[in-house]
């Protein structure tokens, strides 16, 4: 968004995912290939964006978005409309309440991992495992409490090719504490403890490369990525520790595992969280080569290749 444009804000955690797709897994190529100066004309080859996915048809007693995928406008605010909700052809068909949660949902099967804030009220305390193996009636079926699912923040994820669930401690904003490892594949809804292990490094968010073998937790101030190896699950080392060339997020690994892909955030976001705008200029994504580590090389090495800011 253009610093001359309105503000909005996401409608909903799941389609601030959605519309990171949309920008990082088909608009991303085209800037990039702009950026290098390729030419995207003529025929596109496969896994080049080719344009913009159609609006879809949403039927009887949907609810859809009035803009673009994931805003939310001005007026839908002063109107009350965005309080309704946003569907297209979604219906709801069960749900478990429980005394709320924080950042980030999991899920593996029919189960689904929440947190809840290290400083939070609740009784029913760290990770929260809802089985919902019967979607009409979700039920409460456990949580974790081990030290990094107290409060895995944005950490806690699921890796689907080997069913392991991690998670890295942050303690309501950022921490460097212990790494938990978990195995949802047997039982979704009881979740077996593989290892808990400490960490250097700060945490905030983190994510799995896609065999399961790697974990990176990112440290939201300094820009730090440390590198876990997890061929072992229950035996995780941190393999490496490396500064990232800005204030870092979220982040993504690709498929073979040797590109890093980390969101670059403003030196100065904690004043534009405040409400005075951004000026560094630095936000956008940053593509690392990570092939050192998916290598398991002595040592590795971490390369900054391009970004867009």
């Amino acid at each position: 968004m253009s610093r001359g444009s309105s503000r909005s804000v996401l409608a909903a955690p799941w389609l601030a995912i959605f519309a990171g797709l949309l920008i990082g897994g088909f608009g991303l190529p085209a800037v990039l290939g702009h950026r290098a100066g390729r030419s995207m004309a003529g025929a596109a080859p496969s896994g080049v964006f080719e344009g913009p996915v159609p609006r879809p048809t949403c039927g009887p007693g949907s609810r859809p978005e009035t803009a673009r995928q994931g805003e939310i406008t001005a007026s839908d605010r002063a109107s009350g409309r965005s309080s309704q909700g946003y569907t297209c052809n979604l219906a709801l068909v069960g749900n478990y309440a429980g005394e709320g949660a924080e950042w980030q949902l999991a899920w593996h099967g029919h189960c689904a991992y929440y947190d809840t804030r290290f400083s939070g009220q609740q009784t029913k305390r760290g990770t929260v495992v809802v089985d919902a193996a019967d979607p009409a009636h979700p039920r409460f079926s456990t949580n974790l409490t081990t030290p990094a699912m107290l409060d895995p923040w944005e950490t806690l994820k699921v890796n689907e090719a080997r069913g392991l669930l991690a998670g890295v401690f942050v303690g309501d904003l950022q921490g460097a504490a212990f790494f938990d490892v978990y195995d949802v594949k047997g039982d979704c809804s009881h979740p077996k403890l593989l290892s808990s292990v400490p960490v250097n490094g700060l945490a905030h968010e983190g994510g799995w490369a896609p065999d399961g073998l790697t974990y990176y937790a990112t440290g939201l101030m300094p820009g730090t990525v440390t590198a876990i190896d997890v061929t072992d699950p229950t035996a995780p080392k941190p393999l490496t520790t490396f500064a990232a060339s800005a204030v870092i997020h979220g982040l993504g690994v690709s498929s073979d595992g040797k590109r890093l892909y980390l969101a670059h955030i403003n030196e100065d976001f904690l004043s534009s969280v405040g409400g005075n705008e951004s000026v560094t200029d630095s936000n956008g994504l940053g593509i690392y080569d990570v092939s050192g580590i998916a290598t398991r090389a002595v040592n590795p090495e971490v390369h900054l290749l391009g970004e867009v800011t």
